[in-house]
């Protein structure tokens, strides 16, 4: 499956594809720890340069998919897939958080802040791809957003949460 999104300044191409082998000539490698059965190539057209970045990952399920954010202000990239997600900084080509939940979910924006949503586990990011916290979750959990902190509730750990620093 191939994607392309176009931005002002930028244009982002994934590529993924069911594969077990690594290539080398990508800037930048995020991989999952041990055995991976997915391979997407993501290259981001930035200020009259390709990079190219490849994430290794796997899932149980076909109809999974590589979930990222392009955040074009401070030009971070936020991947997730499988049992990895990362925060990668194209432009210096460093990989500035790499985490390595039980089975990561999504992204979601809110704010000047971006929720990695996962399984077990939750972060919440600054824009400008600096961790604020993290908390564990199980499923089925509930969140919500308010002014000073991010709710979650379940049945097992019952209410944690993460506070929002502005």
């Amino acid at each position: 499956m191939k994607t392309e999104i176009s931005y002002s300044s930028s244009k982002i191409t994934v590529h993924t594809i069911l594969s077990e082998t690594q290539d080398s000539n990508a800037d930048l490698i995020v991989s999952e720890c041990g055995s991976t059965n997915r391979k997407s190539r993501i290259s981001i057209q930035l200020n009259g340069k390709t990079i190219e970045i490849l994430f290794l990952w796997s899932h149980f399920s076909d109809e999974a998919s590589l979930c990222i954010h392009w955040e074009e202000n401070s030009q971070l990239l936020f991947l997730g897939g499988g049992s990895v997600s990362a925060v990668v900084d194209p432009i210096n080509k460093i990989i500035k958080h790499c985490n390595y939940p039980m089975l990561f979910w999504s992204w979601e924006l809110f704010g000047q802040h971006i929720l990695e949503l996962g399984e077990l586990e939750c972060r919440l990011y600054k824009l400008n791809g600096d961790l604020v916290g993290q908390t564990s979750v199980d499923p089925p959990y509930e969140y919500k957003i308010t002014e000073k902190a991010i709710e979650f509730s379940s049945m097992v750990l019952g209410s944690t949460s993460i506070k929002i620093l502005n």
